[in-house]
């Protein structure tokens, strides 16, 4: 169970560090200036989260020439929601609305407490805000080689123009995801971070293997007749197109989960953030597929949970993607004098691979549109110029509105939600998240400490996260242990970012504890999860504004240097992580044997 001990009466390490911490979270999110200190055991009200189907959006508003219009007001939209597909635009009645200017929010934004000694944390917006947090995400697995140079040329660019007071972090997308960077603005490390974005050297396996002239089927297709077996081409050919399909449903996995383990990480961060993803390719839509505008890009059902996950921890998040095609200017390979081709003395094969190639990238390009139009973002395609992507991204997330609503419609079984805003006000263009996936609102059930029952999703996203997850503010420290042999963790959890379910004159939480154990060289060695439930009071709810407390007890394996403990809202699926070295002092000694009696 749950324990229901709440923060104010239980905790005695650090309860005002974390109260701190919840009322500085709480003017970053509100935009509004910190509230004057009071005590911790004060009646003052914080808003905690009740199971409701609220959604919200980040609406960026542009004249005809592109630039901020910065006095719409509710009145000025109209948001619709239909369920696809087919079904009639249903109009939303606008709960909340708000303007937020970053300029404002900078102002009244104020530094984080100092951690006591020992006591850590997933906190991650330390110091004052400055600058809309903004992500630099290098493709390695889905950009050739070539356009890889080009993007290390221009991105030299791009770090000399970027404002001295812009935050920035830089990630690569290889085998796994990689922090090269976290948020600065110091230009050098910058400089240096995009220098081993180009350290993966890999191609991005988009040429079909029909037109591959190393494939092994081309040495093959001009041997005379009677060498080999009858059908034998075919079968091999049948091979490399199985072997490309697989390599590309590869690529969309570690894709995705790119993606999942960025949008944990900058949950935490106010306001709306930025993700300036590079790429020559981009092998998924977030999306479902229009049927009527032909836009097919292969069968993705294998991976519509996955990309229904995704899309949620976007949204979440408040996070716009801004697609750049990292080759710029481009042609069909068979213009290019350096290119080789297969069969090129054959005119109607050489045509037809023109075609395919042409069509891959119409597709990939439709896919960037799609993602920046399902994140709010822009597409930034045909253009060599990166530098003006990233001051389109700035512009965005300094000037915006957020809206919310509580839909009225019906059916929550996973269908997809298209939301449309309209406005009445000529000459405006709107960008902002063009939909959800409607999933019921059930409290998941608890799992087992067990192996056997261990959640397989959970598990990775302890283990293999490169970094923690920040939509819950977590604290830990460790605590002498209970058993000899066994670790033991003290953890305060913020209760504002965990939802409860109505019942009967009570709250109910659920949430599931997890802890993944590294080596030194970030390997994971053990992996352990717990389930809690509790149901609280009306009392004890108003109460519990300032956290919840739990203890994490377990025997340690050798050889750990490093533990992720991590809070899952079961009813949002919204998660914190915090990391802590690994110390054997925290480790109970085992109790010291009674000499015997002479």
């Amino acid at each position: 169970m749950l324990s229901r001990r709440l923060l104010p009466r239980t905790a005695r390490i650090f309860p005002l560090l974390l109260w701190t911490a919840s009322l500085h979270l709480a003017a970053q999110a509100s935009g509004d200036k910190p509230a004057a200190p009071q005590s911790p055991a004060s009646d003052s009200t914080i808003t905690m989260k009740v199971a409701t189907r609220l959604v919200s959006l980040e609406v960026v508003a542009r004249d005809h020439q592109g630039r901020p219009v910065p006095d719409l007001t509710a009145k000025d939209l109209q948001v619709y929601e239909e369920i696809l597909p087919g079904k009639d635009q249903k109009r939303q009645s606008i709960a909340a609305f708000k303007a937020v200017n970053w300029t404002e929010l900078r102002a009244a934004s104020a530094a984080a407490p100092e951690l006591p000694p020992g006591v850590y944390s997933n906190l991650v917006n330390k110091q004052k805000a400055q600058m809309p947090p903004t992500v630099l995400l290098f493709d390695g697995i889905n950009t050739d080689l070539q356009s890889q140079m080009q993007v290390h040329r221009q991105m030299m660019k791009i770090l000399g123009a970027l404002p001295t007071d812009m935050q920035v972090a830089v990630f690569l997308m290889g085998d796994r995801l990689k922090l090269l960077q976290s948020f600065t603005n110091d230009p050098k490390l910058l400089r240096d971070a995009a220098s081993k974005a180009l350290a993966l050297g890999k191609n991005a396996p988009d040429q079909d293997p029909i037109d591959d002239p190393d494939a092994q089927s081309a040495k093959l297709e001009d041997l005379p007749a009677g060498v080999m077996p009858a059908g034998a081409l075919a079968t091999l050919e049948g091979f490399e197109q199985r072997l490309y399909t697989f390599q590309l449903s590869v690529r969309i996995r570690k894709t995705l989960d790119a993606l999942r383990g960025i949008a944990r990480y900058l949950d935490g961060y106010p306001g709306r953030k930025n993700i300036i993803w590079i790429s020559s390719a981009f092998p998924l839509q977030l999306s479902p597929v229009d049927e009527l505008s032909g836009n097919n890009f292969g069968d993705l059902h294998f991976f519509q949970s996955d990309m229904q996950e995704v899309s949620a921890a976007l949204m979440d998040g408040r996070i716009a993607i801004y697609p750049v095609d990292a080759g710029g200017v481009r042609t069909e390979s068979m213009f290019d004098p350096s290119t080789r081709l297969r069969n090129p003395g054959y005119g109607p094969s050489v045509a037809a691979g023109a075609r395919r190639e042409g069509m891959m990238r119409q597709q990939a390009q439709q896919v960037m549109r799609d993602v920046a139009d399902d994140t709010g973002g822009r597409v930034c395609i045909g253009d060599n110029d990166f530098g003006d992507c990233v001051k389109k991204a700035m512009d965005d997330a300094s000037t915006y509105y957020e809206l919310a609503y509580y839909p009225n419609a019906g059916e929550w079984h996973g269908e997809y939600h298209r939301i449309v805003i309209k406005t009445a006000r000529p000459g405006v263009h709107l960008s902002y998240r063009e939909g959800y996936y409607g999933k019921p609102l059930a409290m998941t059930s608890s799992t087992p400490e067990t192996a056997q029952g261990a959640d397989p999703i959970l598990q990775r996203t302890a283990c293999e996260d490169p970094l923690p997850a920040t939509a819950i503010l977590v604290m830990a420290k460790a605590i002498p242990a209970d058993k000899p042999g066994d670790v033991k963790y003290f953890l305060a959890i913020d209760a504002q970012r965990l939802t409860f379910a109505r019942e009967a004159g009570a709250r109910s939480l659920d949430v599931v504890l997890a802890a993944c154990m590294f080596d030194k060289t970030g390997q994971p060695l053990q992996y352990m999860q717990r389930g809690g439930r509790a149901r609280l009071s009306d009392q004890e709810f108003a109460t519990a504004s300032h956290g919840l407390t739990q203890m994490m007890e377990f025997t340690p394996k050798a050889g750990i240097a490093r533990v992720r403990l991590l809070v899952r809202d079961s009813m949002s699926g919204r998660l914190g992580s915090v990391d802590v070295p690994y110390s054997e002092t925290s480790v109970a000694a085992p109790a010291a044997e009674t000499p015997p009696s002479k």
